[in-house]
């Protein structure tokens, strides 16, 4: 879990890193950054991270890493060394999913706290992994037997959506 929680800070500095920079076209000018942007930063990517882990359990597996909280399979009495697609499993991913979820959700407000520019890509973030969550739901929690991955049509409709919303927010004020 060391690895995950150096990758998750290392992932919410670079986040903040491109919010920072869009504060200002003179790097040397920068808007401090908020207790509470840092929080949402860190749950969207949190949850971000953890989508991937979700959505990756059979790749990590291969590789032979596993990121499942211990506690978590033991609660669901899943081997994580030895994993299979049964209903202990789906719950215990179920669980997961909705956690990452959750962190996602709870990282939107970072959305309209930043300069314009960041605007857009957070967006996608948050969305994006949203959008993978979704696609474990959809797939059963099938994710040791087929990858779920995310359509080019469903990016695209994403990426669309998030366009349509800056443009109504910016029209709205």
């Amino acid at each position: 879990m060391l690895i995950f929680c150096v990758t998750a800070i290392a992932t919410s500095f670079t986040v903040l890193q491109h919010v920072d920079g869009a504060f200002s076209t003179d790097s040397a000018v920068s808007r401090p950054v908020s207790p509470l942007q840092w929080a949402w930063s860190d749950s969207i990517c949190t949850g971000l991270q953890l989508a991937n882990f979700w959505q990756d359990v059979a790749r990590d597996a291969d590789m032979g890493r596993c990121y499942i909280p211990k506690d978590v399979a033991k609660r669901f009495d899943v081997d994580v060394e030895n994993l299979c697609e049964n209903a202990a499993f789906k719950n215990m991913l179920a669980e997961l999913v909705e956690d990452a979820r959750n962190r996602l959700l709870a990282g939107r407000p970072l959305v309209n706290s930043v300069p314009k520019p960041a605007r857009l890509d957070i967006s996608l973030f948050i969305h994006g992994g949203l959008a993978i969550l979704d696609a474990i739901e959809q797939g059963g929690y099938r994710v040791l037997s087929k990858r779920p991955r995310v359509s080019r049509g469903k990016k695209w409709r994403l990426f669309v959506r998030a366009v349509a919303a800056m443009l109504s927010n910016s029209l709205a004020r």
